[in-house]
């Protein structure tokens, strides 16, 4: 047995009371098709707002009666929101209108 693995059963047995519901069939299809992880590059970014956009449009047309992707969505917009803190001024838009204003 790998070291990892013994690593994961450990875990497996100390976090049991702490488990959800949150694991369905949909939240690890998501979890699969585009892991959580950090955003660290431009590419991410732009795929991890594309993924975000279509979850949004999804929900909005009444379709979500599914908590799983309440939660997928939820956790990659905050890795989303921290990218976008380290790496965008967030003055950057009133700044550009008012540089063109006085144009």
């Amino acid at each position: 047995m790998s070291i990892a693995k013994k690593m994961m059963d450990t875990l497996k047995k100390d976090i049991r009371p702490y488990r959800t519901n949150v694991a369905n069939s949909s939240y690890m299809y998501l979890v699969g098709l585009f892991p959580l992880q950090l955003v660290t590059t431009k590419e991410q970014h732009v795929a991890a707002l594309k993924v975000i956009e279509k979850l949004i449009t999804f929900i909005n047309e009444g379709n979500i009666r599914d908590e799983g992707i309440k939660i997928y969505l939820m956790s990659l917009s905050e890795i989303v929101a921290d990218y976008e803190r380290k790496n965008y001024d967030p003055l950057l838009f009133l700044k550009l209108i008012c540089f063109y204003r006085f144009l």
